[in-house]
Formats: C-alpha cells, sequence, structure tokens
C-alpha cells in the first residue's frame, strides 16, 4: 500500500523529482538532551521539595514529556514512505502531536494552520501585500483610544464577511 503525503518537504520540486528528505534526529538538540537526562530526577525531586507546599504535578506533564522524546524516533512508531515514480523509500517516524512543548510539533501545526487561515478562512482582499503591524508600544502610546478603535476596524473589515 502506498502512502501519499501531502507535506512541503515532501513535496516534488518544479523538476518534477521528489525532494531529499532530512530526519530531525531531536536527539542531538540541548532541549531533548536535557528532558532525556534530567526529567526523571526533575520528578523525583519535585515530589520530595515542592509536592508538599505546591501540590502534585498536574497530570498532562509527564505523558507530554515522554511523547515527546518519542517524537521523530522511529522506535515510536513510524511510516514507510515510496516515491510512486521512482520508487525509492524511506521512513517516516510518528510525531507526538503535542500542543505547544514540542519545538518541531508546533511548527508544523503553525504552518498547517496558516494555511488553512489562507486557503479556508481569510478572503483574498484586492491589492494586499501582507499584513499591516505595528509594535505594541507605538500602538499604545502614540494613538487616542478612538483612533485605535477606528484603526482596528477598518484593518479588518476588507477581510470579515
Amino acid at each position: 500500500m502506498d502512502l501519499v503525503v501531502s507535506s512541503p518537504s515532501l513535496a516534488p520540486t518544479q523538476e518534477g523529482h521528489p525532494r531529499l528528505y532530512r530526519t530531525r534526529n531531536p536527539e542531538r538538540t540541548a532541549f531533548y538532551q536535557l528532558f532525556d537526562k534530567h526529567f526523571d530526577d526533575y520528578i523525583y525531586a519535585y515530589e520530595q521539595r515542592f509536592e508538599p507546599k505546591a501540590g502534585p504535578l498536574r497530570p498532562v506533564v509527564r505523558p507530554t514529556v515522554e511523547a515527546f522524546l518519542d517524537c521523530g524516533r522511529l522506535y515510536g512508531g513510524f511510516a514507510r514512505i515510496r516515491c510512486l515514480s521512482c520508487r525509492s523509500e524511506h521512513l517516516l517516524a510518528f510525531s507526538c502531536q503535542t500542543r505547544n512543548f514540542c519545538p518541531s510539533c508546533q511548527a508544523k501545526r503553525s504552518v498547517l494552520f496558516s494555511e488553512k487561515l489562507q486557503d479556508q478562512i481569510l478572503q483574498p482582499v484586492p491589492g494586499a501585500r501582507g499584513t499591516t503591524a505595528t509594535s505594541w508600544r507605538e500602538s499604545t502610546t502614540l494613538l487616542p483610544r478612538v483612533f485605535k478603535d477606528s484603526i482596528s476596524r477598518t484593518a479588518f473589515a476588507p477581510v470579515l464577511p
């Protein structure tokens, strides 16, 4: 059974050749190594030192970290992906799909959300080139409240139904 993947990193190039897939190797990152080496010590220290005053850790903490440690690693599960034209294969490790913890999964979730916004939610606006943004400091110090509300309504009027 062939698996067809629609992912920007696996999409063919303009010449029609498949892109070279590069594994993430999460175990090489400092963030991964920190949790891999010290998370059990942290749990033990938390139970001894902080649990009497602060209460137990939230139940989601341990499964989230364990899923993160399995993310992108073949022993956590994988899919075999084959190019239909050249028949080359590679293994794609499953992701943890945790929210706001795993940098790789969060980046993927952000890209997918922005594609959904662009393709399904926001309406195309003639002449729009991108987004208009000002810093929080500029918007709060330079303009009175009445003008800020007016600018917000004006900026979002073309995209709201």
